[in-house]
Parts: C-alpha cells; sequence; structure tokens
C-alpha cells in the first residue's frame, strides 16, 4: 500500500560534478568514522564498567551511542556497495534510508531527555533517582517516535512530469534518505521535529543557566 503526496511539475535536479561529489563524499566518510569510533569507545566504555550500568545517565548516554553508531554506520557506506547505487527503489537503498532518518532523529530526542532531566535537577530541585521513574517511557518516545516517522516515506510515492514513479526514499546524493524532489516531507519529518528538539534543549539549558549563575 502507498500514496501519492506530489505530482512534480518542472522539477530539476542539479547534480554535482564528480569531484564535488568525491570531496563531499570524503569528508562524509571521515566524519562518519569519528563518529563510528566515538559511539564504539562509549559503547565498550559502558560495559566494561559495571559502575556505570547503574547510573541512568550513562544508561541514556549508551542508548545515544547506539543511535549515532547506526547513523555514522550508514553514512559511511554511501553509494559505495553497486547494490545500493543501482537502485535506489531497492530493498538495501530503502533500508539505509530508514535507519539514517530512524537514527538521527533518535539520537537528538537523547539530547533532549539529558536537557530535560537536567532542568528537572537543577531547576526543579527533582533527585538524580528520578531519571530512573521515566527510563521506559525515554526508550519508547526516543526509539519509538522515530521508527513511525521513519517507516512513512516507505509508502510515499511521487510522480514525475515524465510519469515516472519515485519512493519518498531514495538518492540523496551522498547516501540513501528522502530525495531533493520531496522538501515538504523533509521538513515534516526532519527539520521541524530536529527544530522543536532544539528549541527545547535551548530552553531548557538557559533555565538551567539562569540558577547556576544566580
Amino acid at each position: 500500500m502507498s500514496f501519492t503526496i506530489i505530482r512534480y511539475v518542472g522539477y530539476t535536479q542539479h547534480p554535482f560534478t564528480s569531484s564535488q561529489d568525491a570531496i563531499l563524499y570524503t569528508a562524509v566518510l571521515i566524519s562518519s568514522c569519528l563518529g563510528i569510533i566515538g559511539a564504539l569507545l562509549i559503547l565498550i566504555t559502558f560495559v566494561r564498567i559495571p559502575a556505570l550500568q547503574k547510573s541512568a545517565v550513562s544508561r541514556i548516554v549508551a542508548a545515544m551511542a547506539v543511535a549515532d553508531l547506526v547513523s555514522s554506520s550508514c553514512k559511511a557506506f554511501g553509494h559505495s556497495p553497486s547494490y545500493i547505487s543501482s537502485s535506489p527503489n531497492g530493498a538495501a537503498c530503502q533500508a539505509q534510508a530508514a535507519l539514517i532518518q530512524w537514527s538521527d532523529l533518535s539520537s537528538v530526542l537523547w539530547t533532549m531527555t539529558i536537557a530535560v532531566n537536567l532542568l528537572a535537577i537543577m531547576y526543579l530541585r527533582q533527585g538524580v533517582n528520578s531519571i530512573q521513574k521515566f527510563e521506559y517511557r525515554y526508550a519508547l518516545l526516543c526509539y519509538g517516535f522515530p521508527a513511525v516517522l521513519a517507516l512513512i516515506p516507505l509508502f510515499v510515492r511521487g510522480i514525475q512530469p515524465n510519469g515516472t514513479v519515485i519512493s519518498g526514499y531514495g538518492d540523496a546524493t551522498l547516501y540513501c534518505w528522502i530525495p531533493d524532489a520531496f522538501p515538504v516531507v523533509r521538513a515534516i519529518l526532519y527539520y521541524i521535529p530536529m527544530w522543536l528538539i532544539f528549541t527545547v534543549n535551548l530552553s531548557a539549558f538557559l533555565l538551567v543557566g539562569r540558577v547556576v549563575w544566580r
């Protein structure tokens, strides 16, 4: 089952040159590898130090590292495997895109839980142990909500002027994600949630800063 949300009129893609693609991919590859290393170090440290496993804050950081590891790993692949680049509508490309969509939003949502907990402790004078009461709810929100948003583009279809049907996930230049042809889908499922989370985080940190500087 799928639904068509837009019919393109005069949509023209302006691709990068091969040299520009190479520069961009190299930058993404380097940053992704650094992200993989950082996430693995966090997870290895968490597993090897039992004291960290008893800390609710450390568990939140470890959960965020899982999402970061998935995102960085998917982006590091890019279009390198031929089975991804040769078929934007294929299962491999769709899976890569959905995982990137899920993990990026999940990681940022985990930062929001840290900001909210910091606000509760510093501004509302809640105890650190109060974090534990909401851990399962945090996991449901930070893993479940992005999963729902990541599934939606799988059922989206667009029709180009020449009649070609394209999927809500496809070639996004450096890897598979929501393509440029779906700016509204990108905004609703990615950029707007990101900005809302950023606003919550900023507000929380400003309130905490107000308490600290009193």
